[in-house]
């Protein structure tokens, strides 16, 4: 016998175990999840620090406004791109925080660009891309600073990307 959508019993199922997943994905401090960042780097005892920039609210308009596909114009991109981000150097720059991995999942999704775009494009000397001179800025980034949101973990995600297959 055929059913359509997912029974009841199958949905509480599961319902149960995203729950208990969810738990387990909120109890990770990320220290395992660090280990995966590639072969050179040990990050068991050196876990970055979150990003005390609020990227998540900035505005991105800089960039998709100038910077437009298919045809990525390297020129207007790399210019869109340091405008955005060279307030940010000394953030973007500190290895020891997630600033860098921040900013660009946010430039991806607020302007649909695929990963690595930016660092195609916008070649720089051996040092990266050179910023101009900006005056100091405060330590108040924007009036809603605030830390990046939390990190979902990628067992969390493929269980609710399965548990959405399965309901079709």
């Amino acid at each position: 016998m055929a059913s359509n959508g997912c029974p009841f019993a199958t949905l509480i199922i599961f319902f149960f175990f995203f729950l208990l997943l969810l738990g387990f994905s909120s109890a990770s401090n990320g220290v395992l999840l660090e280990l995966s960042n590639g072969p050179t780097d040990r990050r068991l005892l050196q876990t970055k620090t979150s990003c005390p920039i609020d990227f998540e609210h900035q505005n991105y308009t800089i960039i998709t406004s100038q910077c437009k596909g298919p045809d990525y114009n390297s020129t207007s991109c790399c210019n869109a791109y340091k405008q955005f981000s060279c307030p940010f150097t000394t953030e973007l720059n500190d290895p020891s925080n997630s600033c860098s991995d921040s900013m660009f999942s946010y430039i991806n999704l607020r302007g649909g660009y695929y990963p690595g775009l930016f660092g195609t494009l916008c070649q720089g000397s051996k040092d990266g891309i050179s910023c101009p001179a900006l005056p100091p800025k405060s330590d108040n980034y924007s009036s809603n600073a605030a830390h990046v949101g939390r990190r979902f973990s990628p067992p969390l995600i493929v269980f609710s990307f399965t548990l959405g297959v399965l309901c079709l």
